[in-house]
């Protein structure tokens, strides 16, 4: 891996660190500039000395009233204060620190929790070798190409494929905008090879990424890849990145599995792959799945047991016509 956590946790002291120093530069230029504010900071922060100091000179002051003057003394401080930066041009925040996430400070944690933030970006370490990010950028709701899909009846009791795709593309585009308050919240995208699942699993991701969710996308080969060496630890170079993964699988906020079907599949793999999906299923996170199996075959490969969740909480959209890749797409 390009970057390990350690590299990481130094990114973040980094981020914070200058947005802390750009703040101190902004308050200079603030305090130079009406420096009453920088009388009335120094009082602000000296308020529990203060208040200290009051109680050991006078201990019989009664504590309800002290802490009522201060309080007032303080609100009159900073509307001053708010008064003055107005006057001066200055939005009422400018000396606070812009941090990039706000949410954690950026310190990557929340509560002793990992951030989102801190979460997209150890996700984001498994894209950088795959170039899933460059995928997105070609692959999204902007560059769709409906004409692409042809439009003739190809069964008489179906829609075109166009039609049939412009009902699918919009689909996931309302999934997408009212992520993560769909219902269902999961989806399976089958049908035949080359017939826009992929595509629409792209468009997905990067609009959900671009709302500030969590997003990990990984092929089906590459999820019981990762839930094997996970299970037997065959590989000590990857075991970092095993982890990240694997802590990531019930966490996201969404998960995509692209190609479901074409894994090798053994009884280890089938067990894995159950647990992971339930365990999605029993935390209410969302899951996108694509497969070239129709339903019964997905049913006869892994059983009911995995069937069974993917029937109750899944919306099933089928995708057919013509393989676009055979047709110079």
């Amino acid at each position: 891996m390009a970057v390990s956590n350690m590299n990481i946790m130094h990114e973040y002291e980094e981020k914070r660190r200058q947005a802390e120093s750009d703040a101190a530069f902004r308050r200079s230029e603030v305090y130079q500039k009406v420096p009453r504010i920088r009388e009335i900071d120094e009082a602000l922060e000296s308020t529990g000395l203060n208040a200290l100091r009051s109680y050991i000179r006078f201990p019989s002051q009664d504590k309800q009233q002290l802490i009522a003057a201060l309080k007032a003394e303080n609100h009159a401080l900073r509307e001053e204060k708010a008064a003055l930066m107005k006057q001066a041009g200055f939005e009422e925040d400018y000396m606070k620190p812009r941090y990039q996430c706000p949410d954690c400070q950026d310190t990557g944690f929340i509560d002793s929790v990992r951030c989102h933030c801190m979460q997209q970006r150890l996700i984001d370490l498994s894209y950088e070798a795959s170039g899933i990010r460059e995928e997105l950028e070609r692959n999204n709701f902007e560059t769709f190409k409906l004409r692409l899909f042809p439009n003739m009846i190809l069964d008489e009791n179906k829609p075109s494929p166009r039609k049939n795709m412009k009902n699918l593309a919009t689909i996931a585009h309302d999934y997408a905008e009212s992520f993560p308050d769909n219902h269902p919240h999961s989806l399976i995208f089958y049908g035949t090879p080359g017939t826009g699942k992929t595509f629409l699993c792209d468009c997905i991701a990067k609009r959900v990424l671009d709302r500030g969710f969590t997003v990990l996308y990984l092929t089906a080969n590459q999820l019981c890849s990762n839930l094997d060496e996970y299970r037997f630890r065959r590989n000590p170079a990857r075991a970092e990145q095993t982890q990240i993964i694997h802590d990531q699988l019930d966490q996201v906020d969404l998960l995509i599995i692209d190609d479901l079907g074409s894994e090798y599949l053994s009884q280890v793999t089938a067990a894995d792959l159950f647990e992971c999906f339930n365990q999605r299923v029993l935390k209410r996170k969302a899951t996108i799945v694509s497969t070239n199996l129709e339903p019964e075959k997905l049913r006869a490969t892994y059983m009911d047991r995995l069937y069974s969740r993917f029937t109750g909480y899944y919306r099933f959209l089928e995708f057919y016509g013509p393989d676009l890749r055979t047709l110079g797409r």
